[in-house]
Formats: C-alpha cells, structure tokens, sequence
C-alpha cells in the first residue's frame, strides 16, 4: 500500500524522488511499531464489551483508532522522524522547492507519514477483522472474545 504524495506537493516537478523517499520512510517505521501497539492494548478502557464484538464488522478496530491512535501516533513521531531523515525526505523536498515558485509548500514530512501510516495499519486491521468475522475466523472469534471479556473483567473488577 504506497502512499500517494501530499495534494500540496502533486504540481511541483520531480516529484519521484520525494515519492520514493517518503514510502520508504513509512515502511521502515512500521515493523518498529510493533510494541507501541501491543502497549496500546494493554491500555485499552473496555466500557461494554458486547457492544463492540456485536457492533460492526469492523467494531474492535473502529473502537482501537478512535481511543488509541493519538497516543500511538505521538508515540511513533520519534520512530517517523528517524525513518524520514535516514530515506533522505529533506533533501528531494528542498531540491523540488528550489527548482519551484514555491518558497515552501506547508508540508510536515514527519506528520505525513505518520498519519498516512496509521491510515495504512488500522485499514489493514479492519480488512483482517472483517475476515474474521466473516469466516468466524475458525476459533480466533472465541479468542476475541476471550481477550475482550477478560479486559472487561480486569478493569472492572
């Protein structure tokens, strides 16, 4: 899933660079995200269980971004940051200013792909909920359920 480049940038010339630079940014940042999920939902305030595994076909991941994705996003700031100076963002981004009417186009590399990224992983995670939910994911709704009830249970009791 390449990210497409930012709407402010698409008519600046020799956009390939920048492009490049910024998917291979996100990618580099994703497997490093993996302990700041698992933090996450540890984290996670389970009011009404059953709510969320009758909701939607996507209810869990739904619920998952709209309480954890600010904090996970301000958590993987640093991890972006690392990842889109070592893909070199910078420099295609000062080169295709330089070579533009544009003194500096209001683009943050860093909160780009960050939130282009958290698209990307909470979109995946609805499309696998999805299957599971569908297929009844040959025991793994149980084990949802497990894992849902047994937070319940921890943070209610």
């Amino acid at each position: 899933m390449a990210l497409p480049l930012p709407d402010s940038l698409k008519g600046l010339s020799n956009a390939s660079g920048l492009l490049g630079s910024l998917n291979i940014a996100a990618e580099k940042t994703v497997p490093s995200t993996d302990n700041i999920f698992m933090d996450a939902i540890e984290q996670l305030s389970i009011t009404n269980a059953s709510s969320l595994l009758g909701g939607g076909e996507d209810a869990i991941t739904r619920f998952f971004e709209s309480s954890s994705r600010d904090a996970i996003r301000k958590l993987m700031m640093p991890i972006v940051s690392k990842s889109v100076e070592a893909a070199g963002v910078d420099k295609y981004l000062s080169a295709m200013t330089a070579a533009s009417s544009v003194t500096e186009p209001a683009f943050d590399p860093n909160a780009y792909v960050t939130d282009r990224t958290l698209d990307g992983i909470f979109h995946i995670m609805a499309l696998k909920e999805k299957e599971l939910r569908a297929t009844s994911g040959a025991g793994t709704t149980d084990l949802i359920q497990k894992i849902i009830l047994r937070r319940y249970h921890e943070q209610s009791g």
